[in-house]
């Protein structure tokens, strides 16, 4: 059972701040690191970024980036230029959602939301966007009460009538970058910005 965890969101091949983050977590002494997908594609090496996910054995999900790299592979005759093939065989592997049992009861980590990839929920969504969100709904109808996403690059923690979403937001660097902290037996979640050259700094702290 999880009870204190690291949440990093969108990772896009920032092997560098994906490093500080680890190096904070294990400062910290997490449980264990979730990432929501989209680790690949960016300005720095996916490779890196994989190989230090399965180092610290990482509970990931597949994001949509990943799948877009996955279906394009028989074009690209299975080979990538970015990923060799023991990366490739891992990243194929990976789930779109992981059910999670924690102190705070069952938790779903997901892309964006659930088993979509695409959809986004962002803070200022108001009640017309959250009527039109199919995956929302989806979501609220299945019982749903925690769900820890990413895709928007958006650091959120939101709670729509039953459900918490904690969006851990993203490392890529033309945003703000970020981590989260979420400790299930507190019901609190820390965000803290992430930087290149130093250390994470404390941002917030919210109750779930």
């Amino acid at each position: 059972m999880l009870r204190f965890v690291g949440v990093i969101g969108d990772v896009h091949a920032e092997e560098t701040r994906l490093s500080r983050v680890l190096d904070f977590f294990a400062t910290r002494g997490v449980d264990r690191v979730l990432q929501v997908g989209d680790f690949v594609d960016g300005m720095g090496s996916d490779a890196e970024c994989v190989r230090r996910l399965r180092d610290v054995d990482a509970l990931v999900v597949r994001g949509n980036h990943e799948r877009w790299l996955l279906e394009a592979l028989p074009r690209l005759g299975g080979v990538s230029r970015r990923l060799d093939a023991a990366a490739l065989a891992w990243t194929s592997a990976l789930p779109t959602t992981r059910r999670l049992e924690t102190a705070a009861g069952d938790a779903l980590l997901c892309h964006g939301l659930g088993d979509d990839d695409m959809t986004l929920l962002l803070p200022r969504h108001g009640p017309r966007e959250l009527d039109e969100n199919t995956a929302l709904k989806a979501l609220l109808s299945s019982g749903e009460r925690l769900v820890i996403a990413g895709h928007t690059h958006v650091r959120m923690v939101r709670r729509i009538a039953e459900l918490t979403i904690v969006n851990a937001g993203t490392l890529y660097r033309k945003d703000r970058s970020n981590c989260t902290l979420l400790d299930f037996a507190a019901r609190e979640v820390e965000q803290w910005d992430v930087h290149e050259d130093r250390a994470p700094t404390f941002a917030s702290r919210h109750a779930f």
